[in-house]
């Protein structure tokens, strides 16, 4: 439980409270905790842990860095950056097409936004069709692989499961759940995305 400081300041104990409460908060905001670079993190951190900043500073801090994520200035620069070899990758989609040109669309504009790295493809699928699309987009990541495309990588997939049955059914704070749902990956610039599609 934080504790507070002589002049009213309210701090974590140790950095593993620290943790949890700067945890909660970034879920609060949306934030992303693999979109915090880990020299940032420790920085924030450690001023939940000050008796001379704490804890409101340290939500603070973390709420700038996600306005700075989410600058115009910062998404153009990720578009900017990974510009030639997406031009590359989608044009492979382009000639798969469907979900697959579909899902790595999303996850690029995921990347340039600054959004959750976890985030649902909204067409329900047969188990069926979702095995072909894993197929399909393990191909995809061979072929990247093969054209040296560095920024797109660990395109790989799980097969269904049953998230209610696995513990796993919340969504974040809300009162929605999960069922039956498959999942595929891809790490753009070493931020890895997973991508939740509901099957019927």
């Amino acid at each position: 439980m934080p504790k507070k400081s002589g002049k009213g300041v309210l701090y974590a104990e140790n950095e593993t409270e620290a943790k949890d409460l700067m945890l909660e908060y970034t879920k609060s905001i949306d934030l992303d905790r693999a979109l915090v670079s880990d020299s940032t993190w420790a920085t924030t951190l450690r001023i939940a842990c000050d008796p001379k900043e704490g804890i409101a500073v340290a939500e603070a801090t973390l709420l700038t860095d996600l306005q700075e994520l989410r600058s115009e200035t910062n998404k153009t620069a990720r578009r900017d950056a990974i510009a030639t070899q997406w031009g590359t990758l989608s044009g492979r989609t382009a000639t798969i097409g469907g979900a697959v040109q579909n899902i790595a669309s999303q996850c690029r504009a995921q990347y340039i936004a600054g959004s959750p790295v976890d985030f649902s493809y909204g067409a329900t699928m047969t188990e069926t069709a979702f095995e072909a699309l894993g197929a399909s987009w393990k191909t995809l990541g061979t072929w990247a692989s093969g054209q040296g495309l560095t920024q797109f990588q660990s395109f790989r997939w799980l097969p269904v499961e049953n998230k209610e049955e696995k513990g796993k059914g919340s969504v974040g704070a809300t009162l929605a759940r999960r069922g039956r749902q498959g999942n595929l990956f891809v790490s753009i610039r070493g931020i890895t995305y997973n991508v939740h599609i509901d099957i019927s």
